[in-house]
This record gives C-alpha cells, structure tokens and sequence, in this order.
C-alpha cells in the first residue's frame, strides 16, 4: 500500500468536496489503513470483510513481530471514537433525515385532511392515504439508491429536495383539479379514493423518499462506523417521523389549516435545497429568487384572507408608531387596516380565479383536528334564507335564522313526532292556581280542550295527554297582543346572529302602559309607528320586567308554570351539529332538566354560536359536554353512580363521519350504556344511513325494447343505410336501429341499459334533441320490471295499485312488493329472502313451476345483497339490548332503494307507532318493528326481511366493520 485509502471515499465516485456536513471535504486520518483480513483455511469458507486498522498495526504485521496482549486487545476493539469531523457531519445528515421525514408525516397528515373535503373521512380515505405515501416512499427510496451510486451525489440531493418542493407545491393545485373530475361508473368508490390521492400525493411522497438512500449513503462514506452511522441516520428520520405527526396532528392542522401546512412543507423543502447546495451559486440563485418567489406568492394567494391581511397590517402599523402618541398610531392603525382588508380581498378572489383555493368570501370557514367546517348562506326551496352548516364535504344542518326552531331533515321530523307522541303531554292531571287578574272569568270561558276551569279552587287543570297551543292560550288575556310581541322579541334577540335590533308591531297596549326604567335602554315603543322595539338582547330577567307592567301577569305566570310541569324531556344527544333539535327540545319542553349534546368538535360549537344562532350558557339550558361521545357516556355513567341516578327520557344518536355512523358508537357495548342512561320509559333514537335493497323478479337476459324515432340519427352515413334490417351500432353492444323510410327508423337495445350506455348515446355531438327523447324512452323501458309470465297470487295484489310505483303487498306479505307492468304485475322483494320467508310464498301456489324457479332466483340473489347490511347489523345489535325496535323510512312508508336516511327507535317499553297517524311533524308508521316479550320475538311489516341482511353479525367492540359494510352507500358518491 503506497497510502491510506477508503474505498468508499468520494474520490472513487469523482467528488473531491464531500459534504460534511453540507459539502465540506475532509482528510482520512493518518493513524488508519486498510488491508485484507487473513486468507480463509479453505477458499470456499467466505472471505472476512475489508477493514481499518491502525497504521502501526500494519506496520508490526509487516514485521511479522511477535504481539503483545494489549496489541490484540487493540485490533479486536469493534468501536472506534468518531473524529470531530466525522461527528460534524452525522449532525449535519441526522439533520438532513431529520426534517425530510417531518415534511413527509406532515404532508401526509395532512393529506387525509385536504382530500376529506372531497371524498369524505371514512375507512377507505385513510387507507388510500397511508398507502399512496408508502408507496411514494418506497418507490422513493428505490430511485434514490440508484441516485446515491452516481457521480456527485450531493448535487443530486440538492436537486431531490428542490423536486420535492415543486411536487409539494402541485398539491395546492391537484387538490382543486382532481376531485373535479366526475367518476366513472365502471369504477369503483374505493378505487377513485385510491386514485384521486394517487394523483395529488404519490409524486411528493415518491420525491421526498430518494432523500434518505442519498443521505445514508454520503453519511457512510464520511464515517469510519458504518452500522453506528446508518444507525443514527435511522433513528433520526424515526423521529422526525414521529415529531412530524404529533406536531401536525396535535397544533399544526388546529392553528394554522392544510393549505398553509402545505405551502409551509414546500418552503422547508426549498430551504434544504438552498443549503445543501452551498457551493453551487447558480443553482442557489434560481432557487432563491426564482422558485422561491413563485412558490411564496401561490402560498400567499392559497391562504391568506382579509382577516389576516387586515391584521398583520394592523401589528405593522402598531410597530412603526411605538414611540408616537396613541391618537397618531390609533389614526394609522386603522388606515393601515382598511389598506390591508383591501389586499386580502383582492388576493382571496385572485387566489380563487386560479383555483388555489375554494374558501368563498363572506363565508365562515374554519379547520379543527377533526373536520374542515363551513358555513354558508342560501335559499331553501321555498324561497327562505337559510345558512348551511358543512363538515368536510356533508351538509349537516340547515339554519333558518327566521324560525331557528325549523325542522327541515326528514329524520328530525321523525324525532319531533315520537318525541311529541311520548313526552308531549302530561301522563297525569297538572292542576295550577290562577290569581284574580282583570278580565279572568272572560279568559277562562275561552278554554281549549283539554284544559278546565275549577272555579271553586280557582285553578285551571291539564288533563292527561291533552295537546295545548300555549301561544294561542296565552293570547287569550286581555293584553295578549301585548305578551306574543315581547315573548317574539325575546326570542330573536337573545339569538346569537342577532343584528341588534327588532322590532314588532303592537296595536293594542296594556291599560297604564309604561316600560320599566331598567330596561327603557333595551325596550322602547314609538307610539307614532305603534312599534315595539328592542335594542339589546332582551334576556329572561328584562322580559319578566318588561311584562311585569301587564295586569294579566298572574295569568302569565300560571301558563308557564303549567307548561313547565308538563312537557318534560330530558334529553341526550350524541352529537351536535347544528344543535337545531336540541334547540327545538328547549323551545317545545320547557320542563326539561337535562339537555346535554356530547360534541367531540369544539371548534363545530364555536361555528354554530357565531353564526347559527346557538345562545351561550346561562341564556340557553342546552349543555354541552365536549369530547368523543363514547367517553362523555362513560363520564355520565360515573356521575349517575357517584351523584345520583342520571335517567334521559331520550337518547338521539345523529354522530357521522362522512355517510358512516363512528364504528365504536354502533356496537353493542355502547348500546348497553345508552340503556342504562335511559329512564324506564326511555327511548333511544338513532339516525343512519344506507340503502335497503330491492330484488326484481328476474327477467329474462335477451329480452329486447324498442322504440320509433322519427329524424336524423347521430351516426355518419346513416342516409346509405337501406332498409333491409336491423344495423348494429359500433361502440354501442346490444343497441342497433332498423331504417323503415326516409327518416323512420326503430331503435332496439338488448337487455336492461345501463346508465353510461345512455348518457354516451345521448352525447353523441350530433344528437338531436328528439333523439335525446327517444333514447330517454328506450332506456326506460329497458328498465321496466319484467312482467310475470303467469298469474300472481290475488293475496298478494294491494288494493290501492298505482302505476310505475312499487306498492307493499297486504300483510302478512308485507316484503313483497308489487308493480302494475301494462296489464300484467312485476313482483320484487326486499331485504332477505330467507327459506322460510320463501316457503310461505311456494305455499300460495305450490304447483306452479315457474313460479318456484322464479323464487328460487330471487333468494339466491337476496343474499349474496352488499346492500342494507350495516342497517340491519345495526337493527340486531341493538335488539339484543332493547327488547322493542322500530324502523322508520324517511319516505313516508316504504323505503325506496336507493341511498336513504333511517330512524331506528329502541325502547324498553312497547310503544303503540299508531298514534304518530295524528301528529303534525311525521304520520308514516314504521316500515318494521319487532318486540321480544317473555323471549318470544314479533315482527312486523318487513322486520324479517330486514334482519336477514345482517346475516347473524351483531356488531361489538372487537367487531365493527362500518365501513366495509356502508361500501354500497359510499358508491352512491357523486
């Protein structure tokens, strides 16, 4: 050996400058060498490793001298002490894993988060995440082996982290483009999660992982410890592997939002570039003044508001007059913020012009740590304004500031009906004492049903179950005008969107009318306009002053009381949303304890007070309790055991996460603790969403349609077509037409069409608008239910059967159900066709042939149904804990079979469903029901088609497939 050597040294791979840390050339020590380990004993016994010793070593070896003990122990000393360059430079590597895999946890955090908005948060976007990015990294990591073994691997990682930033940044913009595109049928939903991310995340993922194979590799070639080396450099991209997701996790996501975590992960990558690449100047300038620059003005557009505009000028302008006088920097202060609102408006609408962003202005926007929150203001259907609350991409509530009590949700008219039908009176007489009041005998012969006057205990009496307008009773007295105008102003002043001021008109005062001197700042009335008027919230302390002046205040007071006493509902809510029915549980029953919502988003609370008219505490009775609703259930549990026994009338579940219910609150652990919370009257109801299946009769697979179209079809060269027969269409298997005269011809499909084939047919760039029609026409009738080639069982044709409407059979048959096909009837069921659901059908007419081959076909298709499984799993789950369940369609009757909301109600006690028939909110009776007394279960309507979906599975703790089982809901996705 001439001198020492290092075969792995950056001179064997034409780089002089090693960067150690970032670039920095060093000399090999001049105490090591390497040479050859000892020649094996026999040469096919594996030859030890090339390694360094020390040069005196060489030296006595050379000399064939004989070695001293301390000598040996010297050369068998595995560890060396790292030279202080060497340490320089693993700092300087564990630094560089260190912050690229922080970047990588943050982005991809963050990505589950970005793309929520578009395809929900449920099971398969977090899989399409977590996978994406691992295979970003690993075919990453691949590349960057390949990278490490060329020449100048330093100017390579310069480049990678210049790339990364580049790939990072594309984020801000795939995120708008991509989720544009419409899914195709032919794929699956699973499949477009996989692929939406794939095209947003897979290319930043994949150039953040050739940084570490680069980074390990100079690291190595830097040290004289390998394994100590490669081992730092692992553990440090753990780390910041795990600082990445807890900081972005924990703070990140909460405080500063994804788009600006996005932009901030690109300028770290860019800075890295411009460090690495300390000696390469022009690759630093156009780095700096170019990539830079471009990429902070996106970040800026992508972000920044006028709020945040407004006040960062606002802290400058501050700055600047520090030393002045306050009145000189108060002036610039508020110059400079109008200035700044000014900017951030121009910068938010240039940023939404370039599709970096969707946030609207003059919305309210907010991203917590678990969803990304809007609220909107729009019209309903009938003209109202009305403002929409909005979590990652489901609307969960919608808000008529005009009527905050609204229901608008078909399952919250559910709720209100039962709710009314088992709390909505008194279960016993309610007798009040009425105090003398001018015009008393008058207003107590004006009496509704329901109530009585007892003339010798001068008391008014409720009587059981009796429904009261208390407005219109209230009315009654003398002054009633007077009471419902500051009863209104009430109302909409202590709304948390109030404006400031309201006003009513009131024609007819009290005798000897004044507004008391305490709140003559709050009321006023202008006797010109006759106009009652508030000017500041009129709480319930100014309105019992501002009515205190009515001399049918004794009258007044004893309505009240009396509808405390009786409408009772203590309530429980897991989760909040818009807070609408807990409002309206606070409106309607006055007599109510405990309104407690178990909201796991804080920050969803603070939206709905800022914007949905949610009043704080005390001005409201509707308590929240913040935290996952599991927990709060387990909080309420310890609390009933440790103060008291807690004991809800109701329980309404409305938790969702994208169409899913969470998993943990669907099993039957949980539902066991809902029963305990529940009084022994109590009733647990639960809102979900799926769809429940529909099997058609079977029809027959070359069954061909046509239809007569009169013009010019969409196809080149149709006028050389004669008339000599059908002509099959390329492109388009199963369709063909028939030319019949000069502009007449036949369409013909063969089969039952599918909607793409439809929508392509119709989209031909020619097409005409009779075509569109006609082809709308064949479609249909392709689609039609086949008409049963025999006579259907007269026990199973409804009395009323419209046509083109699917109409239950009459019990006991109810999950049948039949259509009117020309002269003729289809048949369909729902659900589960079980054998012995089947064996009463073959029973109706044993000896037809076709019409067993016809049942046999529609129960084997039953069950191999993906469709309605979660809602019936669910439905069994919770009939193991309460012994009566009810199911409920949001259509009034029998569920469609498409994407439908459901209301289950469970209960301890039987309920008679056939007093909802007189409610004002909701008179569809339940579709099923089952009720297990004494261990012997009774269904009805179409509970047993029903729980033949759930095919045995209860739903617990250790098994809970949600999501898997709400795969066909989510394929309804648009």
């Amino acid at each position: 050996m001439t001198g020492p050597t290092n075969p792995s040294s950056p001179d064997d791979r034409s780089e002089v400058d090693l960067p150690i840390p970032f670039g920095q050339s060093s000399e090999p020590s001049s105490a090591e060498t390497y040479r050859l380990a000892d020649p094996p004993a026999r040469w096919s016994e594996p030859v030890a490793a090339v390694r360094a010793v020390p040069a005196v070593e060489v030296a006595s070896h050379v000399s064939q001298k004989p070695r001293s003990k301390k000598a040996i122990s010297g050369i068998a000393q595995p560890l060396q002490k790292l030279a202080s360059h060497e340490v320089s430079a693993l700092i300087g590597f564990n630094a560089i894993v260190f912050v690229t895999s922080v970047c990588i946890m943050t982005l991809e955090l963050t990505a589950s988060r970005l793309i929520g908005k578009h395809v929900g948060n449920s099971l398969y976007t977090w899989t399409s995440v977590i996978g994406v990015v691992l295979a970003g990294i690993t075919v990453g990591n691949y590349i960057g082996g390949y990278l490490a073994d060329l020449p100048r691997p330093r100017r390579s990682l310069a480049w990678t982290f210049l790339i990364s930033s580049i790939t990072c940044w594309s984020v801000l913009w795939l995120d708008q483009l991509i989720p544009s595109f419409t899914r195709p049928a032919s794929i699956s939903w699973p499949l477009w999660v996989l692929m939406t991310v794939s095209l947003i995340f897979f290319l930043p993922a994949c150039a953040m992982g050739t940084i570490s194979p680069i980074v390990a590799s100079l690291a190595v070639a830097s040290s004289s410890r390998t394994g100590f080396t490669m081992g730092n450099v692992y553990a440090w991209g753990a780390l910041g592997s795990i600082v990445g997701t807890f900081l972005t996790g924990f703070y990140l996501i909460d405080q500063f939002g994804t788009r600006a975590i996005v932009g901030l992960v690109a300028m770290t990558l860019a800075a890295m570039a411009l460090i690495i690449a300390s000696k390469n100047k022009v690759f630093r300038t156009g780095v700096a003044l170019g990539w830079c620059q471009l990429l902070g003005l996106t970040w800026g557009l992508a972000t920044l508001t006028e709020t945040s505009v407004a006040s960062a000028a606002g802290f400058s302008a501050r700055m600047v007059g520090v030393w002045e006088d306050p009145q000189t920097t108060d002036a610039r202060t508020s110059r400079w913020r109008t200035f700044g609102e000014t900017i951030g408006r121009q910068v938010h609408d240039l940023g939404l012009s370039l599709a970096l962003r969707d946030d609207r202005q003059g919305e309210y926007h907010d991203e917590s740590s678990y969803s990304y929150i809007n609220v909107s203001e729009d019209y309903s259907e009938d003209g109202r304004p009305i403002k929409l609350l909005k979590l990652d991409k489901l609307i969960h509530s919608y808000y008529d500031p005009a009527d905050p009590n609204r229901l608008d949700y078909d399952y919250e008219k559910v709720y209100a009906a039962i709710t009314e039908m088992l709390a909505g009176s008194s279960e016993t007489d309610i007798e009040i004492q009425v105090a003398n009041f001018p015009g008393r005998d008058q207003v107590v012969a004006q009496l509704p049903a329901g109530l009585s006057w007892n003339p010798d205990r001068k008391s008014i009496s409720l009587k059981p179950r009796a429904i009261v307008d208390w407005s219109a009773l209230l009315k009654l007295a003398p002054d009633g005008a007077y009471i419902a105008a500051v009863n209104e102003l009430s109302d909409l002043s202590t709304r948390a969107d109030w404006g400031g001021f309201s006003s009513v008109a009131v024609t007819e005062l009290p005798e000897n009318f004044r507004i008391p001197q305490e709140i003559n700042e709050i009321l006023r009335y202008d006797r010109t306009l006759e106009m009652l008027s508030v000017w500041k919230p009129l709480d319930e302390k100014s309105r019992r002053l501002a009515l205190a002046t009515s001399p049918s205040m004794p009258w007044i007071d004893a309505i009240d009381e009396l509808r405390k006493k009786s409408r009772k509902a203590s309530s429980l809510f897991i989760g909040g949303g818009g807070y609408i029915f807990p409002r309206w549980i606070e409106s309607q029953f006055p007599g109510s304890e405990r309104i407690d919502v178990a909201e796991l988003d804080p920050a969803v609370l603070a939206a709905v007070e800022s914007e949905m008219g949610l009043a704080k505490p005390p001005a409201t009775r509707v308590h929240s309790r913040i935290g996952d609703a599991r927990n709060v259930v387990d909080d309420l549990l310890r609390e009933s055991n440790q103060q008291g026994k807690i004991a809800y009338d109701f329980a309404y579940g409305d938790a969702f996460n994208d169409f899913s219910v969470p998993w943990h609150l669907t099993t039957k652990e949980f539902a066991e603790k809902i029963h305990q919370l529940l009084s022994p009257e109590g009733a647990y109801l639960v809102n979900v969403i799926d769809v429940y299946p529909r099997t058609v009769w079977p029809r027959i697979q070359d069954e061909e349609q046509q239809v007569t179209f009169d013009g010019e079809p969409p196809f080149a060269g149709w006028n050389e077509w004669n008339n000599s027969g059908w002509i099959e269409t390329p492109g388009f298997a199963g369709f063909s037409l028939h030319r019949h005269g000069t502009r007449i011809f036949s369409l013909r499909y063969r089969g039952e069409m599918p909607t793409p084939v439809e929508n392509r047919l119709k989209s031909l760039s020619s097409a005409s608008p009779a075509w569109k029609n006609t082809v709308t026409e064949l479609a249909k009738k392709t689609r039609q239910p086949p008409r049963l080639p025999f006579e259907l069982p007269a026990i199973l044709i409804p009395s009323l059967l419209l046509d083109d409407e699917w109409t239950p059979a009459p019990a006991p048959f109810e999950f049948v159900e039949i259509q009117r096909v020309g002269t003729g009837y289809s048949l369909a069921v729902r659900g589960a066709l079980s054998r012995d659901l089947k064996h009463r059908l073959l029973s109706l007419d044993p000896d037809n042939a076709a019409w067993k081959q016809g049942l046999e076909g529609l129960a084997n298709r039953s069950e191999q149904l993906a469709s309605g499984r979660f809602l019936a799993a669910f439905v069994a789950t919770l009939h193991q804990v309460f012994p009566h369940v009810a199911v409920f369609s949001s259509e009034a009757g029998s569920p469609n079979d498409n994407r439908d909301t459901f209301v289950i109600a469970a209960s301890k006690t039987p309920i008679d469903w056939t007093q909802l028939e007189a409610s004002d909110h909701w008179t569809g009776l339940p579709f099923a029901t089952s009720s297990k007394v004494d261990e012997t279960v009774k269904t009805t309507g179409q509970m047993e088609s029903l729980l033949g979906l759930a095919r045995g599975l209860i739903l617990t703790d250790d098994h809970a497939p949600v999501d898997n089982l709400l795969l066909p809901v989510f394929e309804t996705n648009d």
